[in-house]
């Protein structure tokens, strides 16, 4: 039987539980928000409005990052000619998309333009195709971008491979994550915005079945590049002597000095991870933004729930930042480089 959601309140699907729930209201409570709760006092936020509030923040800043991270992979070509440049041009690229998806989705809910103002379904169906199905895939690819760069700077660390031998691997790499995101979309599109009926549930699952696959295999990824790099200090600690020091000193060494490699997937660990535990571990009668919560509260988990967002923003922080190939080309090879340059010169 599809779960109904009363009293105004928004059905929700959590891809990594593949369960659905209800997303109440002001004061209701329940399975369906069917229930009023009248022992807390009521706190009415406007939902809609501070979601548009943050996703416009989050576009501000992505406009920024993937900007600055652009100006830097196209203008230079000694990146433009890597692997590792064709994926950060494509998830840069991306990461514009799916933050500009969230604010006209977003945008859609809180001012219900014609024709949505007065058709709630379309209202519905639009946001889903828009904001929760558009975005869902722009974040995917993402995800399995930055482990695609993670793993490429791991085989130039720990096999030798030439940054700049050919850029046919990148290619032929990313048809197939390509396909099987086009699989996923079409799944989306058909399967996840409808009502859950006795036909459709079996595909909806599916659906998830996938997701849980495509996520998993952006994790496996992340997972063998990190063995490759430590297996690689550890077998350059072993061979080639630690000229006085410590072996566990002259690891945490080589630790410190490729720390770049690591910081996008501790950045998405430490943004998606929150509110999936919450999720795993909340009662299934729990709403979200439940009755008679704190501002600070409400707040809190408006951060809490968009955080997942955030990598996709931060390109710049994540990738070009911490790397100082990166960031040699950017202050060499771009027109701002130059002068932020010549300013700290001057200073």
């Amino acid at each position: 039987m599809a779960l109904q959601c009363l009293n105004g309140g928004r059905l929700i699907f959590n891809q990594t539980s593949n369960k659905s729930y209800c997303e109440c209201n002001s004061c209701y409570e329940g399975i369906q928000c069917e229930e009023k709760d009248l022992t807390n006092s009521k706190i009415e936020f406007n939902l809609d409005k501070d979601r548009l509030i943050v996703y416009s923040i989050y576009l501000c800043l992505s406009l920024v990052n993937n900007l600055l991270s652009l100006t830097i992979f196209q203008g230079s070509k000694r990146i433009r000619r890597t692997n590792i440049g064709i994926y950060l041009i494509i998830y840069s690229c991306i990461s514009l998309i799916g933050s500009i998806l969230l604010v006209v989705g977003q945008s859609v809910q809180y001012f219900k333009p014609h024709p949505f103002a007065n058709n709630e379904e379309l209202s519905e169906v639009f946001y889903c195709f828009l904001e929760k199905s558009g975005y869902q895939i722009t974040a995917l690819l993402c995800l399995w971008l930055s482990a695609l760069v993670a793993l490429e700077r791991s085989l130039i660390i720990s096999f030798n491979f030439k940054m700049n031998a050919t850029r046919r691997r990148s290619i032929v790499i990313l048809v197939p994550f390509f396909c099987f995101t086009a699989i996923i979309g079409i799944l989306f599109l058909f399967y996840r915005c409808v009502a859950t009926t006795p036909d459709t549930e079996p595909y909806q699952r599916l659906t998830s079945g996938w997701i849980y696959t495509a996520a998993g295999l952006g994790g496996l990824i992340y997972f063998l590049a990190t063995i490759f790099i430590l297996i690689s200090f550890s077998s350059h600690v072993y061979h080639y002597g630690t000229g006085g020091k410590s072996k566990k000193k002259i690891f945490f060494i080589l630790l410190k000095k490729h720390l770049f490699i690591f910081i996008p997937s501790i950045v998405y660990v430490l943004c998606v991870v929150p509110y999936q535990i919450w999720f795993m571990f909340r009662s299934p009668r729990q709403a979200y933004f439940g009755c008679g919560i704190s501002t600070a509260e409400y707040y809190y988990k408006i951060i809490l729930q968009t955080l997942p967002n955030i990598p996709t923003i931060v390109t710049w922080c994540i990738f070009v930042y911490p790397s100082n190939v990166h960031m040699t080309e950017f202050y060499t090879n771009t027109w701002i480089g130059k002068r932020l340059a010549m300013c700290r010169i001057w200073m």
